[in-house]
C-alpha cells in the first residue's frame, strides 16, 4: 500500500509601513496582516513620532532650512533601519502640506534618497484626502446620516463627504495648525473653507463628523468618558468648547502641566479644537466621533489592498476591520 504525506504550508505574516512627512511631526508605523486569515485584524508592531515641525519653515519661509533639512536625514536614516529591522514587504513615504509648499522640496527629496535610499512621495491634497478617506470604516457603509470626515494636520485640512458608503465630495484646504499658529493662512482659503462647509449644509442634513488627526484624538482622550458611538470614540459639542476655552485662556506652558502635553501638542491643539468646533457649529452635528486610525493607517490600507489584488487575496466585505 503506498501512502502518501500531505504538508500544510503556514503562510509567514507579512508586514507594511507607512511615514507620515507631516508638517508638525514625522511618523513611522508598521502594521502585520495575517495572510492565512486576511479577514484578520491588523497588528500594530510600532509606531514612533517625532516632532520635526517642518511647516515652521515652509510656511512663513517657503522652504525648509538647513537645520531641519539635517534633522530630516536623521529621521530617516533611522527609520531605514526600522524598515530593515522589521522586515517589511513594502512601504511608502507620503510628505504633505509643508513639503508641497517648500520650494526646495525637490532638493530635499534627493538629499534623503541619497542617504537613506527612502524615496518620498509629495501626494496632492486630493491624495491625502483619499487615503484618509479610503480607510472605509464601517462607519461610512451602512444606512447611515451624511458623515464628513475631517482631518486636521498641521499643514492642511481634508473634508470626505459620505452617504450611503458613497463619497459625494472630497477637498483639501490649505487651513492647519502650523499654518494657523504662524499667521500663514490666506484670506482665499478660509473663504474656500466656509463656502464648502455652507455647501454642506444648505445641500444636506443630519450630519455625523468624524475626526481624525493627532489633536482630535488627544482632545477625546481628555474629555469625561462618553458612550462609543458606532464603536468610536466620541466627544460632545459641549466637552470640546469647554476644553477649547478652558485651554485658549492658558499658556502653551500651562497647557503643557495641566494636561500633561508635550510642547509641540500644547500649542496646536487650540487651533486644532477651534476648526472642529466650527466645522460643528456650522453643520449643527452634536459632536465628533473619533476613530483610531489615520493618514498612517491609510497609506498601509491601501498597500495591503494593492497586495492582495496583485496576489489574488480575497478581502471581507467591511476592509475596515483590518485596520
Amino acid at each position: 500500500m503506498q501512502f502518501f504525506r500531505c504538508t500544510f504550508v503556514m503562510m509567514k505574516p507579512i508586514r507594511f509601513a507607512s511615514i507620515d512627512i507631516g508638517s508638525n511631526a514625522i511618523r513611522l508605523l508598521v502594521k502585520e496582516f495575517d495572510l492565512d486569515n486576511p479577514e484578520g485584524e491588523a497588528r500594530k508592531l510600532q509606531l514612533f513620532r517625532v516632532p520635526l515641525r517642518l511647516g515652521s519653515d515652509a510656511f512663513s519661509e517657503g522652504k525648509i532650512g538647513k537645520a531641519s533639512r539635517r534633522k530630516l536625514i536623521h529621521v530617516m536614516r533611522a527609520f531605514h533601519e526600522l524598515l530593515l529591522l522589521f522586515e517589511v514587504e513594502s512601504y511608502r513615504a507620503c510628505a504633505t502640506s509643508a513639503m508641497r509648499e517648500a520650494r526646495n522640496r525637490k532638493k530635499i527629496i534627493a538629499e534623503v534618497r541619497l542617504a537613506t535610499g527612502i524615496p518620498i512621495e509629495v501626494v496632492s491634497g486630493e491624495e491625502e484626502a483619499r487615503l484618509v478617506s479610503d480607510i472605509r470604516f464601517r462607519y461610512a457603509q451602512g444606512d447611515s446620516p451624511y458623515v464628513l470626515f475631517v482631518d486636521v494636520g498641521g499643514g492642511s485640512t481634508e473634508l470626505n463627504l459620505f452617504h450611503g458608503g458613497v463619497q459625494l465630495s472630497r477637498a483639501s484646504f490649505n487651513i492647519g495648525t502650523v499654518r494657523v499658529l504662524t499667521g500663514t493662512v490666506k484670506d482665499d482659503a478660509y473663504r474656500h473653507f466656509e463656502e464648502a462647509l455652507n455647501s454642506f449644509k444648505a445641500g444636506y442634513s443630519n450630519f455625523d463628523v468624524v475626526g481624525t488627526g493627532g489633536n482630535i484624538n488627544k482632545l477625546v482622550r481628555l474629555a469625561k468618558e462618553n458612550p462609543a458611538y458606532r464603536g468610536m470614540r466620541f466627544i460632545t459639542y459641549s466637552d470640546l468648547k469647554q476644553l477649547y476655552d478652558t485651554m485658549k485662556g492658558m499658556s502653551v506652558e500651562e497647557r503643557m502641566v495641566a494636561y500633561n502635553l508635550k510642547p509641540d501638542r500644547a500649542d496646536v491643539i487650540v487651533p486644532a479644537a477651534e476648526i472642529f468646533l466650527h466645522v460643528v457649529e456650522t453643520l449643527q452635528a452634536t459632536g465628533v466621533s473619533v476613530p483610531t486610525a489615520g493618514l498612517s493607517d491609510g497609506i498601509i490600507f491601501d498597500l495591503f489592498c494593492n497586495y492582495c489584488k496583485k496576489h489574488k487575496i480575497p478581502l471581507k466585505a467591511n476592509e475596515e476591520d483590518l485596520l
